[in-house]
């Protein structure tokens, strides 16, 4: 399993140039919700202000030969939990 998004990767990023980052975000009480939590435990990112909820949100992508987008799906309701 690949964990991306534009969140999780800057705050890779960060925390790679030596930042401390809390990632704030939404996720589900599933198998890759609890995967992406150990995940970033495991790179010192600091998750308290995740809030788990509706299932993860996932994205697929379907590519062709030359690696262009052909089609895209997404599940992302767990963001709609968020709070501003």
């Amino acid at each position: 399993m690949k964990f991306g998004g534009v969140a999780n990767n800057v705050a890779r990023q960060l925390q790679r140039l030596g930042a401390e980052v809390t990632l704030v975000g939404a996720i589900g009480d599933d198998i890759a919700g609890r995967a992406l939590l150990d995940d970033l435990k495991s790179a010192t990112i600091n998750s308290a202000l995740i809030k788990q909820s509706l299932p993860t949100g996932s994205y697929l992508a379907i590519e062709n030969e030359k690696g262009e987008l052909v089609q895209a799906v997404s599940d992302l309701r767990a963001l709609g939990n968020l709070d501003p």
